[in-house]
């Protein structure tokens, strides 16, 4: 058992790892820090109780914390798992928890997701077949804050690689039903298609004049041929190496005042083509 130990990063950055416990079952707490340029990650582990007999894995509580902060913006989870039992091979939890926060230039992004949870260490994978997740986004304004609560069920499938959701439910004003699925876990591609009976752009975003001219552009865009894009979605944008494709269908558009409706909206890489019958 090591009680501490520290050390230095690779190239550009410095980290460290320490933790205490005992062995009669494992417990105890223990971090990771490193700093790599400007970036800075924080993680913690804490199982105060977590038994391991064999391949028989039993625990009250394991909870992972974990933190990124950039100049721009920082993002943070909690994670944690609730009367732990089985097996390597086949655990349970009766709750599983995830709450995180993201904050970039005054905008606020906050999500908690729970669900009972089955899996397994040996075959890793992991499926989360009751979802209930609530969102808050605040972009800085007293009146703009949008709330949603979706349901749905998650699985992930560590030596295929590959991830599939399924959400519905409502954000603001606006029902929606989205299925996405996700491969390869280094450099992910996404794919997913997104039901929305109805948008409201002047509500989601502030009425500034950059975003007046980039919502009359995606009104007129819509109008015309029903495609178009959509202004304020700049997280696409911060998702490094992930391909995102998909279809975004839109009931009714507002923005600007100027409502259209049937508009379609496809996602894809710069200089990407079209996937013949996406839909």
């Amino acid at each position: 058992l090591v009680d501490s130990a520290s050390g230095t990063g690779g190239t550009g950055g410095t980290g460290g790892i320490g933790g205490t416990g005992d062995i009669g079952g494992i417990s105890g707490m223990g971090g990771i820090g490193g700093v790599s340029s400007e970036n800075r990650l924080d993680i913690k582990i804490d199982a105060p109780r977590l038994n391991l007999t064999g391949e028989a894995i039993a625990g009250d509580k394991v909870t992972l914390m974990a933190k990124v902060t950039r100049p721009t913006d920082s993002t943070s989870a909690t994670v944690s798992f609730s009367d732990v039992q089985g097996t390597l091979s086949d655990f349970t939890s009766r709750a599983a928890m995830l709450e995180a926060e993201y904050k970039k230039e005054g905008s606020i992004v906050r999500a908690m997701l729970g669900s009972p949870l089955a899996g397994s260490f040996t075959a890793r994978q992991l499926n989360l077949p009751a979802i209930a997740v609530s969102i808050n986004m605040m972009n800085g304004l007293p009146d703009h804050t949008i709330r949603g609560s979706l349901t749905g069920s998650m699985s992930l499938d560590g030596l295929a690689k590959t991830g599939q959701v399924t959400l519905t439910g409502n954000v603001g004003d606006s029902n929606v039903n989205v299925n996405m699925a996700a491969s390869g876990f280094a450099q992910p591609d996404v794919d997913f298609k997104a039901d929305i009976d109805q948008l409201d752009l002047d509500r989601l975003l502030p009425a500034t004049k950059e975003t007046k001219v980039q919502s009359d552009s995606a009104v007129k865009a819509a109008g015309a041929n029903k495609t178009g894009a959509l202004p304020g979605f700049s997280l696409l944008n911060d998702l490094g190496d992930m391909n995102i494709r998909g279809i975004i269908r839109i009931g009714s558009l507002k923005a600007s005042n100027v409502r259209s409706s049937g508009v379609r909206l496809e996602i894809k890489p710069d200089g990407a083509e079209s996937r013949p019958g996406q839909k």
